[in-house]
């Protein structure tokens, strides 16, 4: 195991060459379990080697570039290290978030097991997860979703405008990741307690001339025992 003080000024560690491994590690001498690993072409990248259990493993810090400094690899390690401390593997986690379903296969799950047993109207669930969701959302993990992200677009189907969608987007969103929770697919619902954005207009409905007379032909035509003809005599 090669050991190499790393700082700014010293963290261009050698290339591989023919006498070396086709891979090498430098693990730096100031923090324990963080380095460089070097791969056969030259790409050198920051890693984090850490104890669990009985298991060591690694995880990639960043690529080591002029875009990401030594301090925020070093950033990037310290996290992983405050993660291992709390009893979690940010090796497991990693690979479960690249697992993780996204929000359109949520959708479809929902589709599929709990919208025709549970409400009458999921067509409509659908209409709107096509027209609303899948545009913005089709991509994105179920377990990334954030109140940021209902909020962003519900305020964008507000502005359009379309008050009722924007104020009944959320209620869907809110019931898919309470049956996503019930499935294990995420751990909480960041729908809870959000607030409608927009102002729905109450809407009047007012009979036409000749919708009047069609009505009061068809009463003429019932008993006036009906109940409805009664009252409106």
């Amino acid at each position: 195991m090669l050991k190499q003080k790393l700082t700014d000024a010293s963290r261009r560690v050698p290339a591989r060459s023919a006498s070396r491994p086709a891979q090498i590690d430098y693990w730096c001498t100031l923090f324990e379990g963080f380095g460089v690993r070097v791969s056969p072409g030259g790409r050198k990248t920051f890693m984090v080697r850490y104890r669990l259990g009985e298991r060591y493993r690694r995880v990639k810090a960043g690529a080591c570039t002029r875009s990401l400094s030594l301090a925020d690899a070093r950033r990037r390690a310290r996290q992983v290290v405050g993660e291992v401390a709390g009893d979690r593997d940010p090796t497991q986690a990693r690979r479960d978030a690249r697992l993780a379903p996204t929000f359109e296969h949520l959708a479809n799950l929902y589709i599929e097991k709990h919208a025709p047993v549970k409400k009458r109207p999921w067509k409509e669930d659908r209409r709107a997860m096509n027209n609303e969701l899948f545009p913005t959302w089709h991509t994105l993990r179920a377990t990334d979703i954030r109140r940021r992200n209902i909020r962003t677009l519900i305020e964008k189907i507000a502005e359009r405008p379309a008050p009722s969608m924007a104020n009944r987007t959320p209620a869907l969103i809110h019931t898919m990741l309470n049956f996503a929770i019930a499935h294990e697919v995420v751990d909480f619902n960041p729908c809870a307690q959000l607030e409608h954005p927009a102002k729905e207009r109450a809407r009047d409905r007012i009979l036409t001339d000749a919708e009047i007379r069609q009505f009061w032909s068809v009463l003429d035509g019932e008993p006036r025992t009906l109940p409805l003809r009664s009252a409106c005599a």
